[in-house]
């Protein structure tokens, strides 16, 4: 029923539509709320070859995950974020497909 409403809300006055949006955005953070988590928060161990053993802590502010180093190297030092993944639902049409390589194929 709400596919069918969402498709039919293209004819509908400008306001109505964005009125429908907001209750649609609305339920959807609702439901991210009280979904779990990917269960990925704390210390996480990381073998890098020469580089040795590092050690990364994971954590979450919202719908953003945040790996911070808790043993700093020359390319991220200790205390600095490594990297993030933003968790938050995006229209998936919108993107561009990937390209996956591996470093013994030509490009």
């Amino acid at each position: 029923r709400e596919i069918i409403d969402a498709k039919a809300s293209y004819f509908l006055p400008e306001d109505e539509r964005k009125r429908r949006v907001k209750k649609w955005e609305e339920e959807a953070s609702e439901a991210r709320r009280s979904i779990a988590r990917f269960h990925l928060e704390g210390l996480w161990v990381g073998n890098y070859g020469d580089s040795g053993q590092e050690l990364i802590n994971v954590t979450y502010s919202g719908d953003t995950l945040m790996a911070a180093k808790v043993t700093g190297d020359t390319n991220v030092p200790r205390g600095k974020i490594s990297f993030t993944a933003e968790l938050s639902p995006t229209n998936s049409s919108s993107l561009d497909p990937l390209k996956v390589s591996f470093d013994n194929e030509a490009t």
